[in-house]
């Protein structure tokens, strides 16, 4: 083959250094904070010429990041093509030639062009996409403003072909029947995976990381997923006297109460704390009842969103709804702090004593409560509940009742095993199983180990 290998290697570089600086270009551009560059242009005081640049990025990043972007592409192809047609032309051929006159066999000069070849792909990917890549996402913003002038420039000049590129682009997509214009969508998995490598890159905090994917999750969950159960309700009965009322509700952890008449399922009311002793200090509260300082409850089906719930006890000024279950009876109550720990994590008082839901003695051995959700006890503990029984129940205590076949007594001290784990039962009370010890058994691997050493 005739070529000038010095030709084809100035060729390359050339087009390399124009590919490395495209790259560099749109990596810069595809990593550049938008919110980064409205702070720069109002920034008109402080420094007014980089702020008039910051505007024109902005309108030029609104108005023609896909003619950019195809200009890019193009010329991209371009260089790396003309790369490859000069290495074959000038390169390949010569090398060839001098390998068969020097060997005069014909197996080691295609091996040499081979080995080339290689070569040639490593370093022309290396030099022209992965270095620029990495160059324009770690340093964007310095990178987008030298190179601007460059972006615009490409832009115009490589117009007539990205414009070929995107109407072509229209034209095969529309016969396979998918839209170009349609924009990407990012899921929530997706937003997820994101939050998570950023946490183990250390951008994120742990908690920082839970918050967002707790966020993102909100509108997943139902109000019976964080309701106070109807057998945990403290509630004041509407026949007390103020002054009978005031002393058991001071005595309790809370500042709002349930208002019932008869029975919890028929509730009137929402007791505060405050009107309570706002009406004791006054002079007529023995003439006045508890349901003419109550509010009226805000009433809640249990299969609510909870981003619905929020937004509806928001828009009605209220801290507490009444969770009604499918046949009109009282589930549970929820408050407004029980929606906000769904996303900022456990909220306590100093009037707050609540026990740990799953308390850790050591690696085998943990204490539980019975109204714990099975899949925090899946996610804390490593116990994998059968599919069956995720769907059909919700805590501890109703997968223990289910497996034991009744309600324990208050004083039995049952014992069950399930998928790996001893569950003891340590306390059960007005029908409902309050406190486990869970034990992490051994695997039959485990004790022929054990057994060995």
């Amino acid at each position: 083959m005739d070529g000038h290998p010095w030709l084809g290697i100035i060729i390359i570089a050339a087009l390399t250094i124009i590919a490395y600086f495209l790259e560099l270009a749109k990596a810069s551009f595809e990593n550049l904070s938008y919110n980064t560059l409205e702070k720069m242009a109002d920034d008109d005081e402080e420094d007014p010429e980089h702020a008039a640049i910051a505007k024109a990025a902005l309108e030029f990043v609104d108005n023609k990041e896909r003619a950019f972007l195809n200009a890019v592409r193009a010329g991209m192809g371009i260089a790396l093509i003309g790369d490859g047609m000069a290495f074959v032309k000038h390169i390949a051929g010569a090398l060839y030639d001098a390998a068969y006159d020097y060997h005069g066999s014909e197996f080691l000069p295609v091996l040499y062009v081979v080995l080339a070849i290689i070569v040639f792909i490593y370093l022309v990917v290396l030099l022209s996409h992965i270095i620029p890549d990495r160059l324009g996402s770690l340093k964007a913003e310095k990178h987008f403003f030298r190179l601007f002038g460059l972006m615009k420039m490409i832009t115009v000049i490589l117009a007539p072909i990205g414009t070929c590129l995107e109407v072509g682009c229209h034209i095969l997509l529309k016969i396979v029947g998918l839209d170009a214009d349609a924009e990407d969508i990012v899921t929530e998995d997706e937003i997820i995976s994101m939050v998570n490598e950023s946490q183990e890159q250390g951008v994120l905090e742990a908690e920082e990381a839970e918050m967002i994917s707790n966020i993102i999750e909100f509108d997943e969950k139902q109000t019976r997923d964080i309701m106070t159960h109807r057998t945990k309700i403290v509630a004041v009965d509407s026949e007390m006297d103020i002054e009978s009322a005031m002393k058991f509700m001071a005595r309790q952890s809370f500042s709002r109460f349930p208002l019932f008449t008869g029975d919890i399922d028929n509730i009137v009311g929402v007791i505060h704390l405050k009107d309570v002793v706002k009406c004791y200090a006054g002079n007529n509260y023995k003439n006045r009842t508890l349901l003419d300082i109550s509010r009226k409850p805000l009433m809640v089906p249990d299969t609510l969103n909870i981003d619905d719930l929020f937004h509806e006890m928001q828009n009605k000024n209220v801290h507490m709804a009444i969770v009604i279950d499918e046949y009109g009876q009282t589930a549970g109550i929820v408050a407004m702090e029980d929606i906000l720990e769904e996303i900022v994590g456990n909220i306590q008082d100093e009037f707050d004593n609540e026990e740990q839901l799953i308390r850790k003695c050591n690696d085998t051995i943990w204490i539980v409560l019975g109204e714990t959700h099975l899949d925090e006890l899946s996610e804390a503990i490593g116990v994998e509940p059968d599919d069956d029984d995720m769907e059909n129940f919700d805590t501890l205590n109703g997968l223990l009742i289910s497996i034991l076949g009744r309600i324990p007594a208050d004083d039995e001290k049952a014992t069950v095993e399930y998928n790996g784990y001893r569950f003891d039962i340590l306390e059960t009370k007005r029908k409902m199983i309050r406190k486990v010890r869970v034990t992490k058994l051994e695997t039959p691997e485990e004790k022929e180990e054990k057994e060995e050493n």
